[in-house]
């Protein structure tokens, strides 16, 4: 495999002016490469030795306590004291821009059960170089599947738009806009269905402490005694008497008879107990309604959620400082006139399709808030039970 990169490496140096190479990882696994190859792929690409920070992320962890972090770093070399390796054959002049970023999305799982959760969490890491003087850009991007793959290759095939061209500067410029507009579509795509499916897990979890009615428990009876039923009465009575005696109420079960004394007169009412646990059936319905793992299902449920919640935060912070960092380039010392003035509408409508992508996450963020305060408030209603 080391030999077959070499080769592919050395023949995609002679390829048109951009390089996409892509490296497949599941989130929650160790990368598909080995470190022979990839330290040949970042030393071929002199990718920013930030890029490896997220990398770290793509790890087996069962508690998946760095899957949270995300990012953005950038380096520019556009004055002649910056100028990096000058590699004529390569398209390479030593004046470039590189950025580096994570962003994380929800997916559906393809293929599995109803019993099973058909949602999970990945994330993509990107590395990105663009030469201000050649048009020169490359790609380094791991994924856990193919389909940001397939995206980008769709997208710049010969059938693709003319927006995806390279025969300029400025057009490979805005080519790779557009590039850094599929991940972060990519990113913002799928959380409205996401935030759907929570919801309806919520409510089918809870609807029960929410909508049922029932009934407070009945204490237990307490048996009276002769002298209660006397003062009832209006009547004293020696408890030493045999009077006293007969009127004590020992032991009665529902539906006994109640032996009148000579102290009680015959037209009163007598004492006859209720049932001891009259609840019993309907509590054994409440525990079924409201039981332990109920409140471990909402539990889980709100773990996913709080996820969820930090992800979109993430994805919207990377894009803010994604956008802010095109739009610095400009200003700085070296950076081409040509690209500020040509590529003027390009960088416009870059910064308003991020924008509206941060729109619909902060969206999605606010539905999840209001989602945790409501498992809070259900939690409580079960717990109470």
């Amino acid at each position: 495999m080391f030999v077959t990169v070499s080769k592919y490496l050395n023949r995609i140096a002679k390829s048109p002016n951009e390089a996409h190479r892509f490296v497949e990882a599941t989130s929650a696994e160790k990368l598909r490469i080995t470190r022979e190859m990839l330290t040949l792929i970042f030393s071929y690409h002199q990718t920013l030795p930030n890029f490896l920070e997220f990398l770290f992320p793509f790890a087996r962890d069962i508690y998946g306590s760095d899957f949270h972090f995300g990012g953005f770093r950038s380096q520019v070399r556009f004055s002649g004291a910056d100028r990096g390796l000058h590699i004529a054959d390569r398209g390479w002049s030593g004046q470039d821009l590189k950025v580096c970023y994570n962003l994380k999305s929800a997916e559906r799982n393809e293929g599995v059960s109803s019993n099973e959760w058909p949602w999970h969490m990945d994330q993509s890491a990107v590395h990105h170089t663009f030469d201000i003087e050649t048009g020169q850009a490359s790609w380094v991007v791991f994924k856990g599947d193919q389909r940001i793959k397939h995206r980008i290759k769709s997208a710049t095939s010969d059938k693709s738009p003319s927006r995806f061209s390279f025969h300029t500067l400025e057009q490979a410029f805005t080519s790779t806009l557009e590039i850094h507009l599929i991940f972060c579509e990519w990113s913002a795509q799928t959380w409205r269905w996401y935030v759907n499916f929570l919801d309806r897990e919520i409510q089918s979890s809870t609807s029960a402490a929410l909508f049922s009615s029932l009934e407070p428990p009945v204490s237990r009876p307490q048996h009276d005694s002769a002298t209660n039923i006397q003062q009832r009465h209006g009547r004293q009575v020696n408890r030493n008497s045999p009077a006293a005696a007969t009127n004590r109420v020992q032991g009665l079960s529902a539906g006994e008879e109640v032996e009148l004394g000579p102290n009680i007169s015959e037209g009163a009412t007598p004492i006859v107990p209720s049932p001891m646990f009259p609840t019993l059936e309907k509590q054994s319905t409440t525990d079924a309604m409201f039981s332990f793992s109920k409140l471990q299902e909402t539990h889980t449920i709100g773990e996913m959620v709080n996820n969820a919640n930090l992800l979109l935060k993430v994805n919207q912070n990377v894009l803010t400082e994604l956008k802010g960092a095109y739009k610095s380039f400009e200003s700085l010392p070296g950076w081409p006139a040509g690209l500020s003035s040509n590529c003027r509408g390009d960088l416009t409508r870059f910064d308003q399709r991020i924008a509206n992508m941060q729109n619909d996450m902060a969206i999605q963020q606010s539905r999840v808030e209001k989602l945790l305060r409501s498992i809070a408030d259900r939690k409580s209603l079960v717990r109470g039970w």
